[in-house]
């Protein structure tokens, strides 16, 4: 979402922007079933927009909306609904149609309440179609304003479509006017969740029936339908209640807890609590993760990938999704932790000193790593590689980068008030940081774009393993009888990757007293040794400095992620608990952590590095 300086920036491959409100240029990616790639990039003027109410503004202000689903139709179903012509459908009262025809560059304008709405049709490729819609704002008593929108339906998949709504505005009314898009915003989004959350779900796995199928394929797409109805179905048996605790942490999916479950039945055997985790209710936030494949791959370790991990994990009861590639709506019961878990770690407050989390390493973490280190015939293969043997990026996707004007503006501008109001300004380490970021983000990120690709083909050349990819304090929990025991949740970024990769977001929410005072570089030096012990080729092949240079290089480069996702969260419909845990501890925490990361690792000496082309120690796999 922007406001303000409109920057056009790219979300996912496939997503187009506004470039300017009389010219859109879209690019469609896809890929079919034979693997074959198709790019479609279609490049058009449309009429202007009216303009008969804007010359009198003074000043206006420009504002845009991305947003994206990927709805469980294919395209055939969804087209005569959002077709080219949809105005004319959705009109419910007697408008004037000028209609020229349905090619690429034909204009549909329909008068309607003294209003000229123009359809442009943009594009009409093999597997989508896009169009925009020009006009001012005067029908929603808004004057001195004009608006496009632009539609896009791509199909992906020959069962799922690609449907993304790209808005901008001017206007001299700012607060009336962003507040009209959002209403378009939720009422699209509506349908979009419509659509995909009651058509064609599916059951992948249940412990409750005899096969998936047996199952009622329905998601629930809130906390809201998470009700006594939706659990019978996943119970196969009748829940007569229970009660509903909604956990206050997750960025990229929710979960809540159900407790003192009751059945109608008192014969059949079923748990008193579970965990329900669901996809975020944030669309921009919901579109990172599914573009990260985020969803999909928890989704796969949970039926498939923790049967070879030796980490302890959640074990699973009931897997349901939308059924589309990247499980855009997904639900996944567990069992409930809480029973014979404890956190071990309470975000900005935690009791979890250096050794207890350097036991969490030494137990789980290093001995998946050692053994799958160099595992090619199996962390090369998707979801764990999407790439092959190549390492294939740094914490989501490049296009993260293309929006970090945007989302780091907002987050520098808003972050001092939300996690630190007393002092009113940001902390001196924080502002380096940013400082580092705001540099990179220069000419449209052009630094960032150069030090991610710099820093994939330095990392590409270290010895990968599997790694779990997200390690922060609240995904570890130690057993309550044992308290050496330790189980790892939150699957949602497991990939292959060099072994740094699960250090830095599992030091980032660490309590502050584990990682301040020289904590940081002792974490990261214990580390490297023990895992050096487990797998000796580490000693030879991944050698402490390199080991430290990627986490240099990851800190450098996680940033552009993790503003992409904070910056939603600013204006976003949250609860008022969720919304202080976010930004008093969790965000708060975590970027006062990253900054001793950053020092510990000698990061900006590696970047100055990169950057000057100076840098010689790679590793001994082929760059």
């Amino acid at each position: 979402h922007f406001v303000g300086s409109f920057t056009p920036s790219q979300a996912i491959p496939d997503r187009f922007f506004l470039h300017t409100m009389a010219t859109s240029t879209t690019t469609v990616t896809s890929v079919d079933n034979t693997g074959v790639t198709t790019t479609t990039t279609t490049t058009t003027t449309a009429a202007a927009a009216p303009t008969a109410n804007t010359a009198a503004a003074d000043s206006y202000t420009w504002g845009g909306d991305s947003n994206s689903w990927d709805v469980a139709l294919p395209i055939e179903t969804l087209r005569p609904v959002f077709d080219f012509d949809a105005l004319e459908k959705w009109t419910a009262v007697p408008a004037e149609i000028e209609n020229t025809g349905k090619k690429p560059g034909d204009v549909r304008t329909i008068h309607l309440n003294g209003m000229a709405i123009v359809e442009t049709c943009l594009a009409v490729y093999d597997n989508g179609y896009a169009y925009s819609i020009d006009s001012d704002l005067a029908a929603f008593q808004i004057e001195n304003g004009s608006y496009r929108g632009l539609f896009s339906f791509t199909s992906i998949t020959p069962s799922t479509t690609r449907v993304t709504w790209t808005t901008a505005y001017r206007s001299s009314n700012h607060e009336a006017t962003d507040e009209l898009l959002g209403g378009f915003v939720a009422m699209i989004g509506a349908c979009m969740d419509i659509f995909a959350g009651t058509l064609n779900a599916k059951v992948a796995l249940s412990a409750f029936h005899d096969a998936p199928t047996d199952a009622p394929q329905t998601v629930a797409m809130s906390f809201d339908e998470i009700t006594p109805a939706w659990l019978s179905g996943v119970f196969a048996t009748e829940v007569l209640s229970f009660d509903k605790n909604i956990c206050e942490g997750g960025q990229l999916a929710n979960t809540c807890v159900l407790k003192n479950i009751k059945i109608k039945d008192g014969s059949v055997s079923r748990p008193t609590s579970v965990a329900v985790k669901l996809h975020v209710g944030i669309p921009e936030v919901r579109g990172l993760s599914v573009g990260m494949s985020a969803y999909s791959r928890e989704l796969w370790f949970y039926q498939e990938g923790h049967k070879h991990s030796p980490i302890t994990a959640p074990k699973p009861l009931f897997i349901a999704t939308d059924g589309s590639a990247g499980a855009t709506f997904f639900n996944l019961v567990m069992e409930d932790l809480t029973l014979e878990w404890d956190p071990a770690a309470v975000i900005g407050q935690s009791s979890q000193g250096e050794q207890e989390f350097l036991n969490v390493l030494k137990t789980q973490v290093i001995p998946q790593h050692a053994k799958f280190w160099e595992k090619y015939d199996f962390i090369a293969q998707p979801p764990l590689s999407t790439n092959g043997l190549k390492f294939d990026g740094l914490y989501g996707i490049d296009a993260f980068d293309d929006a970090l004007p945007a989302t780091l503006g907002l987050v520098n501008e808003h972050m001092p008030r939300l996690s630190f109001p007393e002092e009113g300004a940001l902390p001196a380490s924080i502002q380096k940081l940013f400082g580092l970021y705001g540099k990179l983000a220069e000419n449209e990120a052009e630094g960032m774009h150069a030090l991610r690709a710099e820093a994939k083909r330095i990392m590409n050349t270290r010895p990968q393993t599997w790694c779990h990819g997200d390690l922060n304090a609240t995904n570890a929990w130690k057993g309550k009888k044992d308290p050496t025991t330790s189980l790892l949740a939150d699957w949602q970024l497991t990939r292959m990757a060099p072994p740094a990769f699960d250090l830095v977001t599992a030091m980032v929410f660490l309590d502050a007293k584990t990682i301040g005072n020289g904590g940081a570089l002792r974490i990261l030096t214990s580390f490297h040794t023990e895992l050096c012990r487990q797998q000796p080729a580490a000693k030879k092949d991944y050698p402490l400095k390199q080991f430290l240079d990627d986490v240099a290089l990851l800190v450098a480069t996680l940033g552009p992620m993790v503003f992409a996702i904070m910056a939603p969260q600013i204006s976003a419909d949250m609860p008022q608990e969720k919304k202080d845990f976010a930004w008093q501890l969790f965000w708060k925490n975590g970027w006062l952590n990253m900054c001793e990361i950053a020092n510990a690792a000698d990061m900006y000496t590696v970047v100055d590095e990169v950057e000057a082309k100076k840098y010689t120690r790679l590793g001994p796999r082929k760059d």
